[in-house]
Order: structure tokens, then C-alpha cells, then sequence
């Protein structure tokens, strides 16, 4: 066997011709040994820490909490099925994440006897009868069912990656998702993606009302994210929130987002 030591570091040049060599004189296995830990590239443009605790969140004035909190024509968080529905699947007593993510749960299992439906904007309670939609009604239904606990939730529209979506590779694509606030900061929950992670964009927030989007979905097409091959992207955040690639709602009608 023979073995290469601090190999991130090492040309790629100076591999090939150590591996070619010790192949042609017997070798019958090599070992990449990186006995680095961590490295940045050479000429990194950006590096982006995602951490569970780090930063300073702005707190949410009374009247935004009172505006999540709301029941409107789309988040029929005071109807009493989705009350009844909420109040019996997790005890009010237990924390917000808890609660948060036995409610994504519950969506996640009730949107699955449904189909994927692209095109429309439909109502918590809609999406609730039917178990049909895509994106936007598992963010419309997990915040009424959240509201109706008691948790500030908000949705979010934005972009969310997927190494490959209608014959597309690496793409970002509309999305939404919701975020509740526990206390101290805006935590974000994705049903539709069954959680969260690092490859989600927030471009906009708002009660749950199409409306408040549309000065953002007219600004998508202006949109341009470019791929930098000597990124490199770090993650520190221990919360479990990986999850595949989104199908969005407005795949259909708007421009794809290539890295």
C-alpha cells in the first residue's frame, strides 16, 4: 500500500505523478491521508459559517408578533379544526423547537395522501382537506398550525438549491418555508423539504398572504448567482436540518437560478 500524507495540500499534478508511479511499481493500493483537518483553498472569496447560536437577531417589535400570531384568508389559524388538530398532536407545554418540528411532521404526513400541485396559492385549510400543493401550501398550513399554538410564525419566499431539478443541474429554485420565533431568535422549519439547511436563501417574509411577494417574484428574473470554484463553505450547525432539494410552485413560469 502506499500512502500520501497532507494531501489537500499537494498539487494536483505532484498526486497523479506520485499515485502513476507507485502503481507502475507494484502498488496494489493507495491511501489518500489528509492529515490536515481543515483547509481553505487558495484565493477564497468568501467563507460562510452556519452556526446554531452565533449573531445578533433583531427582536420583533409587539405588532410583528401580533401580525404572526393573526388568523388571515390564507393561515386560518383560528379555525376550529386546525386549532383541535394542532392543540391535540404536541402538548403547548413543551418548547417551541419540539413543537415545531412534531407540527412539520404532522404536514409533512397529511400533504403526502394529496399530489403535487405547481400552479396556485391555496389556503391552511385547503391544504389541510385536499393534502395537494407543493411548497407554498406546506408553509401555509405548518404556520396555522404553529399560530394556533401560540408560536409567532412567519412565511418565507426565496430560493432553495437542488443538484438536479427538471433536467437541470445545480439549480436554485423558488421556495418557501417558515419561520417561528422562540424567544430569542427566528428559527426556520421546511416541511415541504421535511427541514432545513444551509442551501435555502430567505429573500422576503410576511403573514402568509400571496400578496406581500409579489415586488419580489416581479425581481427573480434579475437574479444572478455565480458559482466560485475556490469557495469553500464551512458548517458548525448541529440541528439535523438536511433535507433534499425543493420542487417549487413556480418552477413552472419563472427562470431557473443556475450556480
Amino acid at each position: 500500500m502506499y500512502v500520501t500524507e497532507d494531501t489537500t495540500r499537494a498539487k494536483p499534478e505532484v498526486i497523479r505523478a506520485l499515485y502513476s508511479t507507485a502503481i507502475r511499481t507494484g502498488a496494489e493500493a493507495v491511501c489518500v491521508c489528509d492529515t490536515v483537518g481543515h483547509s481553505t483553498p487558495d484565493g477564497a472569496r468568501a467563507v460562510v459559517t452556519i452556526c446554531d447560536a452565533c449573531g445578533d437577531t433583531e427582536r420583533p417589535t409587539t405588532a410583528e408578533l401580533a401580525l404572526y400570531l393573526a388568523s388571515n384568508a390564507w393561515v386560518q389559524n383560528d379555525d376550529p379544526e386546525i386549532h383541535h388538530l394542532a392543540l391535540n398532536t404536541v402538548p403547548h407545554s413543551a418548547s417551541v423547537n419540539f413543537r415545531m418540528r412534531k407540527l412539520q411532521e404532522l404536514v409533512v404526513h397529511r400533504m403526502l395522501s394529496g399530489h403535487a400541485d405547481f400552479l396556485g396559492y391555496s389556503d391552511a385549510l385547503t391544504a389541510l382537506h385536499t393534502g395537494s400543493g407543493d411548497c407554498t401550501e406546506f408553509a401555509v398550513l405548518l404556520a396555522a398550525l404553529a399560530r394556533a399554538q401560540g408560536i409567532p410564525t412567519r412565511v418565507v419566499a426565496g430560493l432553495a438549491y437542488s443538484d438536479r431539478f427538471s433536467g437541470k443541474k445545480d439549480v436554485f429554485s423558488p421556495h418557501a418555508w417558515v419561520q417561528a420565533w422562540d424567544g430569542a431568535r427566528w428559527r426556520s422549519y421546511d416541511a415541504a423539504l421535511n427541514g432545513f439547511d444551509s442551501t435555502h436563501i430567505a429573500l422576503a417574509v410576511g403573514s402568509g398572504d400571496p400578496g406581500e411577494f409579489d415586488t419580489l417574484l416581479a425581481q427573480l428574473p434579475l437574479l444572478k448567482i455565480e458559482k466560485s470554484r475556490s469557495a469553500h463553505v464551512t458548517s458548525e450547525y448541529n440541528g439535523g436540518d438536511v433535507a433534499p432539494p425543493a420542487v417549487s410552485r413556480f418552477a413552472g413560469r419563472r427562470a431557473f437560478y443556475t450556480a
